[in-house]
């Protein structure tokens, strides 16, 4: 509404970074291309900006192409060892996740971003009795993202690791002194 302000550009910057952070959190392409056109708008009309540097930057970033297909979990594995239970994600290619603990029912959650589970895999419910991964649950969230449940009993500690070609995500989960006995 006011070009000649001198807060213009700043509110243009400020536009452009709520559009990309509503695209980086729901991924819709509208969203990027708003982000794009006010990065590009202040560019253009306010050429001796500070903010013209990080625009630049930021449009950079933001013409990255869009990745066309999400990634297929497509195996999940269970294989049990002497000390530990190791269960396997298979993926078709790298992909983003976060991983969080919670207790009360004790179980560690991984949501896996662009995914889709194979057909075989999804809204699955996977039950292992008397053990110290006794369920791995896999279900779908909004925003394109597939979350595995590992539902927990007795674990000491549990770490985390990638592999790859295929790449797959491994989950060590060690049983208690007590529950090795």
């Amino acid at each position: 509404r006011f070009p000649t302000s001198g807060y213009a550009d700043n509110a243009l910057f400020q536009g452009a970074a709520l559009a990309e952070s509503a695209y980086e959190k729901f991924g819709r392409v509208a969203d990027r291309d708003r982000a794009m056109k006010l990065y590009r708008w202040l560019v253009d009309e306010y050429p001796s900006s500070s903010l013209v540097k990080q625009s630049n930057a930021k449009l950079a970033l933001l013409a990255r192409p869009i990745p066309s297909q999400r990634a297929t979990l497509t195996a999940i594995e269970r294989t049990t060892m002497t000390t530990s239970v190791r269960v396997t994600l298979q993926l078709d290619r790298e992909v983003e996740y976060l991983e969080q603990r919670l207790a009360g029912p004790a179980r560690v959650f991984f949501d896996l971003r662009n995914v889709q589970a194979a057909p075989e895999l999804t809204d699955k419910v996977l039950s292992y009795p008397s053990d110290v991964v006794n369920k791995i649950r896999t279900g779908r969230h909004p925003d394109q993202v597939v979350r595995v449940v590992l539902d927990l009993e007795d674990v000491a500690k549990y770490s985390v690791f990638t592999l790859y070609n295929p790449f797959r995500l491994v989950i060590d989960a060690e049983r208690t002194a007590a529950r090795q006995a």
